[in-house]
């Protein structure tokens, strides 16, 4: 629509210079125009220069989302700890959920998780972009922080921007099971809140 009435108007500017001999700077008005349409495009999010966004309920990509944790989902979406890649990983059965966000902004509320019979597991990864984390208030949490260029921030204002920091608040030291957390950021940031 914007390119019919553009170039119904230079046509009509055209007929008004020639006809009532009123001289119209055509061109600077087109590229005038032309930037307005590239900044409002701009503005709203029309242009997505090729670039396709993903979201789903466990990864957003060039994309905003909220994230829920459900215990009982897929199998897909859950991994075996029993893989044993490192000891965050390290024991028997429980699972552990993933959660990406690259190049994206996402909140993941765990209000949902029950520590019935076994540790929560939850993985989370930001690449170049921002997680918020809510967990309920003095629920027993672990987190092992792994962070390069980035900002973790742990709900005791604990800060961690290059390296490895593990968290454990009060109520998980003395926790037959708790929520385990293995954050990773680069570039980006998570950010856990307790509510």
């Amino acid at each position: 629509m914007f390119w019919g009435v553009l170039l119904l108007a230079l046509g009509l500017s055209l007929i008004v210079e020639h006809v009532f001999a009123i001289n119209v700077p055509l061109f600077r008005i087109f590229l005038g125009v032309f930037f307005i349409y590239l900044g409002v495009k701009t503005i709203f999010g029309g242009f997505h220069m090729g670039i396709k966004r993903h979201v789903t309920h466990n990864q957003a990509i060039f994309g905003q989302t909220q994230f829920s944790f459900h215990q009982k989902e897929n199998k897909k979406d859950f991994e075996s700890s029993a893989d044993k890649e490192d000891d965050f990983e390290d024991h028997e059965e429980k699972t552990s959920k993933n959660f990406d966000t690259i190049f994206g902004s996402s909140e993941l509320d765990l209000k949902e998780i029950a520590l019935n019979d076994s540790d929560v597991n939850v993985k989370i990864n930001t690449v170049f972009g921002e997680t918020k984390v809510f967990v309920p208030q003095n629920f027993p949490l672990l987190v092992e922080s792994s962070s390069a260029f980035a900002e973790i921030k742990l709900p005791a204002k604990n800060l961690n921007a290059f390296g490895n920091f593990t968290y454990e608040n009060d109520a998980a030291k003395n926790a037959k099971y708790k929520i385990r957390i293995k954050a990773n950021a680069v570039f980006g940031s998570i950010r856990f809140i307790e509510r």
